[in-house]
């Protein structure tokens, strides 16, 4: 897992900056190879919610198949 740093600068003022939590890159090696993006997005509205997203993509689930040969 790489954990990147904190913002330096907050652009929301409603979020105080020990409430965010830093974006991370999850590498999967075995059994189940993959990536994953962790990272936060503001709920669309007028009010400042902040969610993780996680982006995934893991081999198994997208070939079907564990084998690196098909």
């Amino acid at each position: 897992m790489i954990q990147f740093r904190r913002p330096p600068l907050l652009l929301f003022d409603d979020v105080g900056a020990g409430q965010v939590e830093p974006n991370r890159l999850v590498l999967h090696i075995q059994p189940e190879e993959g990536i994953e993006i962790q990272m936060k997005a503001k709920r669309p509205g007028p009010t400042v919610h902040l969610n993780t997203v996680k982006l995934d993509l893991n081999r198994t689930r997208f070939l079907g198949t564990r084998s690196w040969l098909g």
